[in-house]
């Protein structure tokens, strides 16, 4: 028996009213979903969303330089070419290292430590970290590379600040020489301090341009002259990969502070000259201040050599 038109109409209608009813339910829904969204948890989720988008990445200081008494320069920093690798930035690390040796010469011996050093940061997760490959670039490789890099994702070539002594070996014994922290210098360095002051320091000293103080005035000074460590602000792409810098001095490390000793550097040249190559030491001082003004021991090694690494061989001899 067929439905009256009456009734179809009826059933027409009250379908047509639930689901308009639900329909509105569910907009209703969506639009205060949005609404909690856009306008009640803005600032939470822009302060998530800018926490992916910015990094901060922690910023070495520049080291104080070492001047002598009338200023002139004992041990400050001069520009080189390097090349370094970020292991998280690539998929396989050892065959990014394999492409770069292929350009330049790299000894085994380097090759293999460079190869443990992306093995142990990648263990630490701090795949971040730029892991230097080659220092002191001539201008022939520092070109090749540049023409290279773009093809190499990872691969960072650039001019950086590398610590430099321009008096040599005469003052090779009063300076010292400043190298790459050990483990050793880390628990040295960070004893007395809390574990946040203490985890700071050993990441600051994991980034290529940080050097510590292994002898003479730069160990004995290396607060005063190590300065404290800033940061970079970062932005970055879905991936984690940096896209630009924004400057901000707010977060700008804080630089080392310079040491004036007390030694004349032509008088402690003249000293040097008047043993011409024999062993011995000479100290000559005011005796009416008792400042020091020469302090030569000879025979005595180039500090420039122990800055980026010095070699088995050249460390042997």
């Amino acid at each position: 028996m067929s439905k009256k038109p009456a009734d179809l109409d009826f059933a027409f209608t009250r379908r047509t009213a639930i689901a308009g009813t639900v329909g509105g339910m569910v907009w209703a829904g969506l639009i205060a979903r949005l609404f909690q969204l856009q306008i009640l948890d803005k600032e939470r989720y822009q302060a998530q969303a800018e926490a992916n988008h910015i990094k901060l990445q922690l910023a070495p200081p520049q080291r104080g330089r070492i001047l002598d008494r009338f200023g002139r320069p004992l041990a400050s920093h001069r520009r080189a070419g390097r090349i370094s690798i970020t292991p998280e930035q690539t998929d396989d690390p050892e065959h990014t290292l394999a492409q770069v040796a292929a350009l330049i010469e790299l000894p085994d011996e380097r090759l293999e430590r460079i190869a443990n050093e992306i093995r142990l940061s990648r263990r630490r997760n701090a795949g971040f970290v730029p892991v230097t490959v080659a220092h002191e670039l001539t201008y022939e490789d520092f070109a090749r590379m540049n023409v290279h890099a773009a093809e190499m994702p990872g691969v960072n070539v650039e001019m950086a600040l590398t610590r430099s002594y321009p008096r040599g070996r005469d003052f090779a014994h009063v300076l010292g020489y400043v190298a790459r922290a050990s483990q050793d210098d880390l628990v040295r360095l960070t004893e007395g301090m809390s574990d946040k002051e203490s985890e700071t320091l050993k990441t600051m000293f994991r980034h290529p341009d940080m050097r510590t103080g292994r002898q003479g005035m730069e160990r004995f000074a290396e607060e005063w002259l190590r300065g404290k460590p800033g940061y970079r602000k970062l932005v970055t792409n879905a991936h984690g990969r940096v896209i630009e810098e924004i400057p901000d001095e707010r977060l700008a490390p804080t630089p080392g502070r310079d040491l004036f000793v007390t030694i004349d550097s032509d008088l402690q040249r003249v000293a040097i000259e008047r043993f011409e190559g024999e062993s011995g030491a000479a100290v000559v001082m005011d005796v009416e201040t008792g400042d020091v003004l020469a302090m030569v021991s000879t025979p005595a090694f180039d500090p420039n050599d122990f800055v980026n690494g010095i070699s088995t061989a050249s460390y042997a001899e």
